[in-house]
């Protein structure tokens, strides 16, 4: 008997240093998968913003592209590229004069007087469309068309304007 009561007082102790060791065991282990839980969800943030910040990467590179397009010409590129549409319609432009540019908070409207001629109106629509349409911005804010009594077709009067990017405005947004 005195051999199991030894074994007995042994088995207390080991039992209690046991259980402490499960204990101190569990809570690391809990303590580890609140860091790993917190960890997971700083990489789910993080990769929302890289999410964002690649969207804004390809945001910049459009801008970039229309600031390319809006960016400050020179009046007799405006002219030029007026009188290749013109061309390319069969319509013959008779006047171009610049009015004076309308500055806006981040851009300059840029008008210009036209008058035309043209031999019908298809040839006509065709030139709008082409300036309308061109890589240049240009709108047609106005026009009166005229038949001539001639039978030399259409005279058109119009205001023809384009916008371009406000040089300081342009230099901020490239910083």
């Amino acid at each position: 008997m005195g051999n199991s009561n030894i074994f007995e007082k042994i088995k207390l102790p080991n039992l209690i240093i046991i259980i402490i060791i499960i204990i101190v065991g569990f809570n690391i282990y809990k303590d580890q998968t609140k860091s790993i839980e917190a960890l997971k969800e700083k990489i789910k943030v993080e990769e929302e913003k890289n999410a964002v910040l690649k969207e804004l990467s390809g945001l910049r590179g459009k801008l970039d592209a229309y600031m390319a397009i809006l960016a400050r010409k020179e009046v007799r590129l405006f002219m030029s590229s007026i009188q290749n549409s013109a061309k390319d319609s069969g319509v013959a432009i008779s006047s171009i004069k610049p009015r004076n540019e309308q500055v806006k908070e981040d851009y300059v409207i840029v008008p210009f007087d036209l008058t035309v001629t043209a031999p019908n109106y298809h040839a006509l629509a065709k030139f709008i469309s082409k300036l309308e349409n061109s890589k240049d911005v240009y709108f047609v804010d106005s026009g009166d068309i005229i038949e001539t009594g001639s039978g030399d077709g259409l005279k058109a009067n119009m205001v023809v304007s384009s916008i371009i990017m406000d040089e300081l405005k342009l230099e901020n947004t490239k910083k």
